[in-house]
Formats: C-alpha cells, sequence, structure tokens
C-alpha cells in the first residue's frame, strides 16, 4: 500500500486541494505520484490537478503548469520531479499570486540548496522529504557517515539525496559481501544480502 505519510503532512499544513506533478515519461516518478494521489484520495484530500506527460526532466519552463494549477485552485503539490523543476513551480506561483500550503517535494533539502541563494530563497516555504535521519540531529550514525563523506568524498556539509542513496547503497553492498563470505558468488552473495537483517 502507498505511503500515508505525505498526505497526511499536507493535511496538517492546511492543505485541501493538491497537485499531483511527475516527471514525464518517467515509470518511477509517475508511480511515486500516483500512490500520493491514491493515499490523498483515501484521506479526503482532495487532488484537483494531475500532470504525468507534460514537464520534461529537468524543465524550468513551468509556466503553462502554474496557471493550470492556479485555475483549479491548488493550494499545494507533491511533486516526484527534480529540484530545478521544483523550485521553478514554487517561483511560479509565488509570481502568480498562488498560495501554497504544502508544497511537497521528493528532492532538494541538502548543501546545494544551501550554497545557492537563488535555489534557496525560490525553495522558501518549501517542504522536503529527507530520506534518512537528518544530520541537524548529529546522532552517532550522522557523525560517522558525515565523518566518512570528509574523508573519501572530501565533502563536509549537509548531505542530500544523492549522498544518501550512494551512502546506504554502498553500506548494503559491504554488508552483504561481508555475509557472502570469502566464497564469494553472484548468487551467495544475493542470498547473504537478501538475509541481512536490521
Amino acid at each position: 500500500p502507498p505511503n500515508t505519510l505525505f498526505a497526511k503532512v499536507a493535511k496538517l499544513e492546511g492543505a485541501t486541494n493538491m497537485a499531483a506533478l511527475a516527471i514525464a515519461n518517467e515509470p518511477p516518478s509517475i508511480s511515486v505520484v500516483q500512490g500520493f494521489v491514491t493515499t490523498a484520495n483515501a484521506l479526503g484530500l482532495k487532488v484537483g490537478y494531475q500532470d504525468y506527460s507534460s514537464l520534461q526532466i529537468g524543465t524550468v519552463n513551468v509556466g503553462a503548469t502554474v496557471l493550470a494549477m492556479k485555475n483549479a485552485n491548488v493550494d499545494g503539490f507533491f511533486s516526484g520531479m527534480l529540484d530545478n523543476t521544483n523550485f521553478a513551480i514554487m517561483e511560479g506561483a509565488k509570481q502568480a499570486g498562488l498560495t501554497l500550503k504544502a508544497p511537497i517535494q521528493f528532492t532538494g533539502y541538502g548543501q546545494d540548496l544551501l550554497d545557492s541563494p537563488t535555489a534557496l530563497a525560490a525553495a522558501q516555504g518549501g517542504i522536503f522529504i529527507v530520506e534518512q535521519v537528518p544530520f541537524e540531529l548529529h546522532t552517532a550514525a550522522t557523525i560517522a557517515e558525515a565523518n566518512a563523506f570528509k574523508k573519501y568524498a572530501h565533502f563536509s556539509g549537509l548531505a542530500g539525496i544523492n549522498y544518501t542513496y550512494g551512502w546506504v547503497s554502498a553500506d548494503l553492498w559491504i554488508a552483504g559481501l561481508k555475509a557472502a563470505g570469502k566464497n564469494l558468488t553472484r548468487a551467495g552473495f544475493l542470498k547473504a544480502t537478501r538475509n541481512i537483517k536490521g
């Protein structure tokens, strides 16, 4: 079943009519956004505008989308798109006088955003999905991760989605290799990786 968190967040922020936006012809993006629509409807949150076909990957040409959102009287959006498209929509909404209570974005929060005054200005008010325990909590795990990024990637700052997925993928790979043992085979690696707990 789809995750209900994002629809609940939209409702908590006071949104009543959401837009659902995906990258055109990108099944993973479309699937995530359709999952949001399913849970929004189940929770009584209207989704008055859906777009799965007009926004090409990475586009900032969003004028028609913003106008359609305004005409649909949306007060938030759930996006499965890239940062630059999301920020362009937020900026376009401000310019069009469209108030967004819940602009929920799958990507965007990280050092790249914080280092760009233009993007940061456009992103104000955005709600970002963070794929791990936030670095700002300074847990033992996030400190170890930050130290590894400094040592091996020469990166210090707030890790965004690309660093997070890289970290999780590498960590799983290493754990799978350890669990598979010295006589490594593809089948043994896959079986050992699937049996990792915790």
